[in-house]
C-alpha cells in the first residue's frame, strides 16, 4: 500500500513498530532466545538480563512475538514487573555499560595517520562540525579541532636495563653513523 494512504501518525507508528521487531529479531534471535526462555518469568528474564543485554520489558515483547507467552502470563508479567516498580528503571540496568564505538575511531585514525586525509580534510568530508564527529567516532575530545604540534609525534622511549647499566650511575650514550 503507498504510504500516502496512510495517515502520518498511522505511517510513523508502521515504521515504529517495524523498527522494533527488526531491533527485537536482531538482539535476540529467535532460535537462541527461545531455547534459553525455558520458563518466562520475571525472575528468569532478570537472570538472562545481564546476557542478552536488554530490559526484561523487550524480553516480554519478543516472547510474545515468539509465541512462548499465553494472553494470561504475558498480563501477569506486566503487572507483576509494574508491582515491583521496574517501569522506570530494572535492576541491573545500571550494571550494563554502554559500549562505545571501535569501528569509526580505527577508521578515522587509519585516514590521518596514513596520511589519506588531514585532519580538517576529514571534517570537511564528513561534513559535521568537529566535535560531533570525535563524538561519534569516540575520538577523544579535541583530535579533529587541534592540529597536533611537532611534539605530538616523539614517542618516549624506555631503557632496558642490563646488569652492566644497573651498576654504573651514569649511561654510555652511543655516537650515530651516517
Amino acid at each position: 500500500m503507498p504510504a500516502a494512504q496512510y495517515a502520518k501518525k498511522e505511517l510513523y507508528d508502521l515504521l515504529e513498530g517495524q523498527a522494533h521487531r527488526f531491533a527485537s529479531a536482531f538482539l535476540m534471535p529467535p532460535e537462541s532466545f527461545a531455547q534459553e526462555v525455558v520458563w518466562p518469568t520475571l525472575d528468569n528474564l532478570l537472570s538472562l538480563k545481564s546476557r542478552w543485554k536488554v530490559s526484561v520489558a523487550s524480553m516480554i515483547v519478543r516472547c510474545r512475538d515468539l509465541s512462548l507467552l499465553t494472553e494470561q502470563l504475558e498480563l501477569r508479567l506486566w503487572k507483576g514487573r509494574s508491582a515491583r516498580k521496574w517501569t522506570k528503571g530494572e535492576p541491573g540496568d545500571d550494571a550494563l555499560a554502554f559500549e562505545q564505538p571501535k569501528l569509526m575511531m580505527r577508521g578515522a585514525h587509519l585516514l590521518v595517520d596514513n596520511g589519506i586525509f588531514e585532519r580538517n580534510e576529514l571534517v570537511h568530508q564528513i561534513g559535521l562540525p568537529p566535535a560531533t564527529i570525535e563524538m561519534l567516532c569516540n575520538l577523544r575530545p579535541g583530535y579533529l579541532s587541534v592540529q597536533p604540534s611537532a611534539g605530538d609525534n616523539v614517542v618516549p622511549l624506555k631503557l632496558k636495563r642490563t646488569a652492566r647499566a644497573s651498576r654504573s650511575k651514569q649511561a654510555e650514550v652511543l655516537p650515530f653513523q651516517k
